[in-house]
């Protein structure tokens, strides 16, 4: 039986595997970053409604214009905040888009290697049964050799 070749390229794999997971946790804390980004952003939109809805009010009723500028600035500075926010979701998109692009790289990088593995294993697979074959064939040749002998000196 022949030495088994080992395959070459084990190594390459397995840091072209971890590339691929370290690349897929960086877009998974970009969507989470971004999922919370969102979720600010919905809050602070509700706390506008709300701090606009509550200057409404106090408008309604005998009121300080002191007070009910309070709540307009507050609002100014919750509609500051939301603008800040979009800006921080649209930088969070495009970095989401350039991981989603590197993972995938990684990802056809990783299955180059893996195809090379595979056809390695065929190769191999194909070399055993072929040696094998060759064995078989040898013991079926010399067996008949041998009923030959035997029917000869019989």
């Amino acid at each position: 039986m022949p030495v088994r070749k080992q395959f070459r390229y084990a190594t390459l794999l397995r840091v072209r595997e971890l590339q691929e997971n370290q690349k897929a946790q960086e877009l998974a804390q970009t969507r989470l970053a971004l999922q919370r980004a969102a979720e600010e952003r919905q809050n602070i939109e509700a706390e506008q409604f709300h701090t606009l809805v509550e200057a409404s009010a106090a408008t309604s009723e005998q009121f300080d214009a002191s007070h009910v500028g309070r709540y307009y600035l507050y609002e100014r500075h919750l509609a500051r905040r939301a603008v800040e926010k979009d800006s921080e979701i649209a930088v969070l998109r495009k970095q989401e888009e350039q991981r989603r692009r590197t993972l995938e790289k990684a990802s056809r990088a990783k299955h180059i290697v893996e195809r090379l593995k595979e056809r390695h294993i065929n190769e191999l697979q194909a070399f055993i049964a072929g040696e094998e074959q060759k064995a078989s064939d040898e013991v079926a040749v010399n067996r008949s050799a041998a009923a030959r002998e035997r029917s000869r000196e019989s």
